[in-house]
């Protein structure tokens, strides 16, 4: 997050985080409307997410349905810096770098007995590597 410019992007307001899509540092030449290579990239990139937020269903802030007007070439905030898919795939390297997994896995998977002895291997053999 830090090195693609997200970090910036997230405050804490109420006791929860708020993503600010206009601190979002990955489309500073998009919001800006600076042409150029960086422009298309940003642009690209901001297509590309906001059509992963759209299949998997994403909301708004206020929780109505994310969508956006294709006949506009009006930038609309994102309602998140990441999809789902992202978040997901950044849990299973983490996973597979560290030996370590989430309680969400841990849940699932740990209170079987054959679960718990594929994890405690994973972890030992991810510790024996490094």
């Amino acid at each position: 997050m830090l090195e693609e410019g997200t970090w910036d992007a997230y405050e804490v307001e109420n006791g929860k985080l708020v993503y600010k899509f206009e601190k979002d540092k990955r489309f500073e030449h998009l919001r800006n409307n600076k042409r150029g290579k960086e422009y298309d990239y940003e642009k690209s990139l901001y297509y590309q997410i906001i059509n992963q937020h759209i299949r998997e269903g994403a909301k708004n802030p206020d929780g109505t349905l994310f969508k956006i007007n294709n006949a506009s070439d009006k930038i609309i905030p994102l309602p998140a810096a990441h999809t789902i898919q992202e978040i997901e795939s950044f849990k299973a390297l983490g996973d597979l770098i560290y030996g370590y997994y989430s309680h969400e896995k841990k849940s699932l998977i740990h209170y079987t007995l054959l679960g718990s002895l594929f994890m405690q291997m994973r972890t030992y053999w991810s510790g024996k590597k490094n």
